[in-house]
């Protein structure tokens, strides 16, 4: 009995000792047996960023060095016997529903029979729209806001086309608070008394980046009738998802953004009360109309799942550090950083700090007497921060006022943030001494718009008319530069 004991604690003590030796400090990674610190050694050696100053995770997300190995050995996999991988209940299939499970527990425990796997939060919400549209009596109506992400936006304008539906918008003003977009949201359910039937509702807005009440919003289209889309596509590893607790209609969110799986993986929950109705966009070999919710997700064709699979190595991955670590060393990178900014411009920022996250959003200085005004052109802005090496992102509000997006990742530090405001503060004062030059970047724009050299090339750059302005832009801009650095040179002399 006493030599049981014994061994008992010895177990006790090495279990200890070795969580000790095998753990990191908090803000830190573990990488083979060295513990990497949040911010630029992260970037080079938990990530694959080479150079440069990332600050638009937001839009593509990064895939940590373990994650992607992790999908290459899933490729391997697939490569050594494609039958294998592809028949029903072998290969990728049979890991199907352990993703499930770890995913439905990481957002608050709901049925992993009630989600699927997909490729993005895009494809899910198309696949909810073109499947339910139908169910709809003739003049319902579909609500979302003006800040609805612009694939929403067009997808609706292409239902309503093809399909005659109804779009009912309603406008958020900046800087605006939770109570501000609920009242305003039942204003229009109530204005159109019952027809609204589905309203889609951003968790975590793209442009603003703010976080909106979901649940509440979900609970009060539900009073009024209407069935709630939920697009949660920037929520999943940036805020804690609690299904249950928001209990959605439909729910999409990915997990190559802020929970750093491979590209083209995220997930649709689906109420049970819904799932009879919902399709994949591509309807496959086993697809028919008389096969269950999750068999018409699980094979849509012959292509790549294993991005599907790198949820569980993406979820390792963030459990390895702590959820909890993670989302606040960004949220804390994100209040310092916009501070900065907000305080040198003298702005504001357009909602309350609890409605941010590991995004969030800074009013540039402009339109005011005392104040610095950024004379802004895109392109040539992010040519500007493209020569800096800099990646970041702006946008205009439904007023035409302009706001910096900022991401904040534990690849990031303060340092990125202070890099880009200086380069904007230099953007600004080139712009500034630019300026008595505007007439002469009109003309010879003017000019350059109605020759021959224009024509031929746009005919040129025809099958690629996106890159026509931004080169026609560059053109200008460095000839503006060039004039006026020669006009100083022939001022000194």
């Amino acid at each position: 009995m006493v030599m049981h004991r014994e061994i008992a604690v010895l177990s006790l003590v090495f279990a200890l000792w070795y969580s000790y030796e095998s753990s990191c400090p908090t803000n830190s990674v573990k990488q083979g047996s060295e513990c990497v610190p949040f911010g630029h050694a992260t970037r080079q050696k938990v990530f694959m960023m080479e150079s440069g100053v990332q600050l638009n995770h937001g839009s593509f997300g990064a895939t940590p060095r373990a994650v992607f190995d992790h999908q290459v050995d899933l490729l391997k996999e697939m490569e050594a016997n494609t039958f294998l991988w592809f028949i029903p209940t072998m290969g990728y299939r049979s890991q199907l529903l352990r993703v499930k499970r770890e995913l439905a527990s990481f957002v608050g425990g709901v049925d992993p029979a009630d989600i699927v796997l997909i490729e993005n939060a895009s494809s899910a919400i198309n696949s909810v729209l073109r499947s339910i549209l139908s169910t709809f009596p003739t003049g319902a109506k579909v609500l979302r806001l003006n800040f609805a992400y612009m694939m929403v936006k067009n997808t609706l304008s292409y239902l309503a086309e093809k399909e005659g539906l109804e779009i009912v918008e309603q406008v958020i003003d900046l800087p605006t608070n939770a109570d501000d977009i609920l009242r305003k949201v039942e204003m229009i359910l109530r204005e159109h008394n019952g027809t609204i039937k589905l309203a889609i509702l951003d968790h975590i807005a793209s442009t603003p980046a703010i976080i909106l009440p979901i649940k509440e919003l979900v609970n009060l289209t539900r009073s009024y009738g209407a069935l709630s889309l939920v697009d949660g596509a920037h929520a999943l590893g940036q805020v804690k998802i609690d299904l249950p607790d928001i209990d959605p209609d439909f729910y999409t969110s990915n997990g190559h953004k802020w929970l750093c799986t491979a590209k083209s993986a995220a997930f649709l929950y689906v109420h049970k009360n819904q799932q009879k109705q919902i399709y994949p966009n591509v309807i496959s070999s086993l697809s028919g109309a008389d096969t269950d919710f999750q068999t018409r997700f699980e094979y849509t064709g012959t292509r790549d799942y294993t991005a599907y699979l790198s949820f569980l190595s993406a979820l390792e991955f963030r459990n390895n550090i702590g959820d909890d670590v993670v989302m606040s060393y960004n949220k804390d990178l994100c209040l310092s950083a916009a501070k900065m900014m907000s305080d040198a411009w003298n702005t504001t920022r357009p909602v309350p700090d609890e409605m941010t996250a590991s995004t969030i959003n800074v009013r540039l200085p402009c339109n005011t007497r005392d104040q610095k005004c950024y004379t802004w052109d895109d392109t040539a802005f992010y040519i500007w921060l493209f020569i800096k090496d800099i990646w970041a992102l702006t946008f205009v509000d439904a007023h035409g006022v302009r706001y910096l997006r900022l991401s904040c990742q534990i690849y990031n530090e303060m340092a990125d943030y202070e890099a880009l405001k200086q380069a904007m503060d230099e953007f600004a004062t080139l712009t500034l001494l630019l300026s008595p030059l505007s007439p002469v970047v009109t003309y010879v724009s003017s000019w350059f718009s109605n020759s021959t050299v224009y024509q031929s090339e746009t005919a040129l750059f025809s099958p690629y008319p996106g890159l026509l302005t931004p080169l026609k832009s560059l053109v200008l801009y460095l000839l503006s530069y060039f004039l006026y650095f020669s006009g100083l040179v022939i001022k000194f002399f």
